[in-house]
């Protein structure tokens, strides 16, 4: 049963940077409201007000940016960023992850800064933007900074905001010319469910041989994970059956799982050198020649 809250409307990022300063530590901002609701519900989490940001013209917009870059606002939803046909055009495996978020009824509530927000490591998004090189606008008593997204998570439910600050929108850079990606769900208990591992891999092809390798993972560590160092052991090599078991047991080396109700932390390990060489697979076979970048 849901305690009694005050709801503030503020009309812009100003107002709700102030009633946020203003409010006091049990003040919470609220855009899609998803996870929070249930939070409440449940009696987990009691606010005694919510700051709204529907009244804040331009959160439920996505633009292009001047850099060729695209800004998704707070009030996004994941299904506005899976339907929409900039994002489907530019940017297919970030529409490829939304698409595989709870269902339609979920997606059509829940926004995508709310999703990074919330920081749930059991979560789809995350690792398909990592590799796409996202970050998090951010607005606050100090004014506005921009957070990289490999920066923003601290742990399961714990982000970089600092007290007063507002995520207002996640900001993509242009897309690599040519360079596809995959995301693959691993569920153990329904295809709707949060995953048990989740791999998400862009690639570039020059001829038969690897160009550029990003992979993230995601609900196998306390926070989503950007393999690092990867790229460098195998650029310029034929993608053959041994790199492919390769990389795949070097993205799982390189992260320590934790157990939860979907899986062990040895199950994991397993998983992701299994989805790993998958989703790689997937997006060389989406691939022509491609144009590098850094």
């Amino acid at each position: 049963m849901l305690r009694p809250f005050v709801l503030l409307q503020p009309e812009s990022i100003t107002e709700a940077v102030t009633a946020l300063a203003g409010a006091g530590d049990e003040t919470r901002v609220i855009g899609g409201g998803t996870s929070l609701m249930v939070l409440m519900k449940g009696g987990v989490y009691t606010p005694s007000s919510l700051i709204s940001l529907k009244r804040i013209p331009g959160m439920n917009r996505i633009a292009t940016m001047p850099d060729g870059g695209t800004r998704i606002g707070a009030l996004v939803t994941q299904r506005q960023v899976e339907s929409d046909p900039v994002v489907r055009s530019r940017y297919p495996i970030l529409v490829e992850a939304e698409s595989r978020v709870g269902n339609v009824r979920v997606r059509n509530m829940a926004t995508l800064v709310g999703n990074l927000t919330h920081a749930d490591y059991q979560s789809d998004p995350p690792p398909a933007l990592l590799v796409l090189g996202a970050s998090v606008e951010v607005t606050g008593p100090a004014g506005q900074r921009t957070i990289p997204l490999k920066d923003f998570f601290l742990g399961p439910y714990q982000t970089t905001l600092q007290p007063g600050e507002i995520a207002t929108a996640v900001l993509l850079p242009p897309p690599a010319g040519g360079a596809p990606g995959a995301y693959l769900k691993y569920t153990t208990r329904s295809a709707a469910d949060r995953p048990c591992v989740g791999v998400a891999v862009q690639l570039c092809r020059n001829g038969d041989v690897l160009g550029r390798l990003r992979v993230a993972l995601g609900a196998v560590a306390g926070v989503p994970w950007l393999v690092e160092g990867l790229e460098e052991k195998v650029r310029q090599r034929p993608l053959t059956a041994e790199l492919l078991a390769e990389i795949g047991h070097l993205a799982a080396a390189g992260v320590e799982p934790l157990s939860d109700l979907r899986g062990s932390a040895g199950y994991k390990k397993q998983m992701i050198s299994v989805f790993v060489r998958r989703a790689i697979a997937q997006a060389w076979e989406k691939a022509g020649l491609c144009q590098e970048v850094s």
